[in-house]
């Protein structure tokens, strides 16, 4: 186990000590071997069309690349291609550096984590480029922890996190994801995990599971905002599942707000189940040329799945003059109840082939029975993104148990409830993601 260490201002004839640096990112990654640390002092390292690394390291001796300092050192590429090739490479850690595209040249991503595995990623910055920002597939156990993912693209539908086909165990922790051109993480493969994380200001949704087998996806305690309004593509969602072989989402304890289009979209092609507990919601669908779609609409499509859809613990806060929510007669088997529902403006619901004009309506014809409705819930701070709960809040209690630890009499509604460890502190727009 060595360590390795290279400068700007180093020599690739040198010894690669500490006294002797080397002067480039390849020839750190042709030395180094499993257990090796090389060790980046501040400055941009120039990589051409990106690192080619040489080999993998081994369960227990990973090959670890790190900055002397936090987003100190910069791999930028000044070429097609992006900063890191992982391709076909295991057991690598990247900490601290920033890998940085050229947005005057072309590449499909600019770090290309395809049949890989054993990969983690800690406080990493991805960034300027012309596509994606990170492409796995078939990757197994990978980890991007503390990480601020924005290619800043606008050439086209590229996602900034591109979770697809084949990938098992990819956990995205406290990350920061934005200025995509598309969708800010795109969350396929099975045992994916998403949290903690704050992803906003993306072309196309947020977060969205789509076309490609997935199970046991969780989306948990992000702050999911303002979905469509980089660049034209308006109209999108905070979270969208669409895809036939999608099963099992678990959507627990987020903040979603100020999108363009509804905060949630279910189509009817999933084969589910989607379990929505403890969520805040608050006036999205702020689009006009998207009405009536409100903070959640469960769409019809084909093939016609039928999924399992239950929402237990939600705040729906709208503030939009259209309605609320809005399912489409095709769903037979959701369940939504015990929940808040608050519109100031417009209570209008399309529930089932019917208009509700007022919540009470809605209640009335067998509706959430149990649900709050027409009380503001009290959030400390909406339009300074603040979501928590004041004291006296209608939210404090109107829950229900669903298996988790709470306080008080009941489980509250929204993401303010407590299981067990604090909620995520709102993270810094642009600065990456410190979660306390």
């Amino acid at each position: 186990m060595a360590d390795i260490y290279a400068a700007v201002d180093g020599n690739d004839g040198g010894t690669g000590a500490q006294e002797d640096p080397f002067a480039t990112a390849q020839k750190v990654a042709d030395e180094a071997i499993g257990g090796d640390t090389g060790h980046f002092a501040d400055g941009t390292y120039d990589v051409g069309t990106g690192v080619d690394l040489v080999r993998s390291g081994s369960d227990g001796s990973p090959i670890t690349f790190r900055a002397t300092n936090s987003r100190g050192a910069i791999w930028a590429t000044s070429g097609n291609g992006g900063p890191l090739d992982f391709q076909e490479f295991s057991w690598i850690d990247l900490e601290q550096l920033v890998l940085q595209g050229d947005v005057l040249n072309a590449h499909s991503t600019l770090v290309d984590a395809r049949e890989s595995s054993n990969l983690n990623l800690t406080d990493v910055e991805i960034r300027n480029g012309t596509a994606r920002g990170i492409w796995l597939e078939n990757s197994s156990h990978v980890r991007l922890t503390d990480c601020e993912v924005h290619p800043e693209a606008n050439t086209g539908a590229f996602d900034a996190i591109f979770v697809w086909r084949g990938c098992l165990d990819v956990v995205i922790t406290a990350c920061e994801v934005y200025h995509a051109d598309h969708v800010g993480i795109k969350a396929m493969g099975d045992n994916t995990v998403v949290q903690d994380c704050y992803v906003h200001d993306t072309e196309s949704h947020c977060i969205s599971l789509s076309l490609i087998a997935s199970n046991g996806t969780v989306i948990q305690r992000n702050r999911i905002a303002r979905a469509g309004s980089y660049g034209a593509d308006g109209g999108k969602r905070g979270i969208r599942l669409d895809g036939e072989l999608i099963r099992s989402v678990t959507i627990l304890q987020n903040q979603i707000f100020e999108c363009d289009g509804p905060g949630l979209v279910i189509t009817s092609n999933l084969l589910g189940p989607v379990y929505l507990y403890n969520n805040s919601f608050y006036n999205n669908t702020v689009d006009t040329t998207s009405p009536h779609l409100g903070e959640v609409f469960l769409h019809k499509i084909l093939p016609h799945n039928d999924p399992i859809i239950v929402a237990r613990n939600n705040i729906f806060y709208h503030v939009q003059a259209d309605r609320t929510y809005w399912r489409e007669s095709t769903f037979t088997k959701v369940d939504f109840d015990y929940n808040l529902l608050y519109a100031p403006n417009n209570e209008e619901i399309r529930w089932d082939g019917t208009t509700y004009n007022s919540f009470a309506d809605y209640q009335t014809a067998g509706f959430e029975p149990n649900s709050v409705v027409s009380d503001n819930p009290d959030y400390t701070n909406p339009g300074g993104e603040d979501f928590t709960l004041q004291g006296g809040s209608p939210a404090i209690d109107a829950g229900i148990d669903i298996g988790k630890p709470f306080f008080g009499a009941a489980p509250d509604c929204g993401y303010d409830e407590v299981y067990g460890e604090p909620p995520p502190t709102p993270p810094s727009e642009g600065t990456g993601v410190m979660v306390g």
